[in-house]
């Protein structure tokens, strides 16, 4: 292997590390700021599938953080525990007042 080669895999290593750790601190970050609607990731989700009309798809929650998707072979929206339900003096909110543009449920608009 040449030394060009060796560098590269190293910079791109580096690189996607410090990517990693960067989405991780700005997710824990952004995910504790309080919200006027009072809702958590898992309500919010609820009702946007329930404005678009949309009643065959399930909420769940699992352990993983940052593992929010929409699985669409089961008709369900994953929601990460932290952001599923929290009690109201710890639970993530949305910036915004509209529950279109919360950060809590992203994904769940691909639906």
């Amino acid at each position: 292997m040449s030394l060009f080669a060796i560098l590269l895999f190293v910079g791109t290593m580096v690189l996607s590390l410090w990517a990693t750790m960067r989405v991780r601190q700005v997710y824990g970050k952004f995910s504790q700021l309080p919200a006027s609607s009072g809702l958590t990731g898992a309500e919010t989700a609820a009702t946007i599938l329930r404005q678009e009309g949309i009643s065959n798809v399930e909420i769940v929650e699992h352990d993983e953080a940052l593992g929010d998707h929409y699985d669409p072979a089961r008709k369900r929206l994953v929601r990460s525990r932290g952001q599923f339900s929290w009690d109201l003096s710890r639970r993530p909110r949305c910036r915004s007042t509209r529950v279109r543009s919360c950060h809590t449920a992203p994904g769940s608009l691909l639906v």
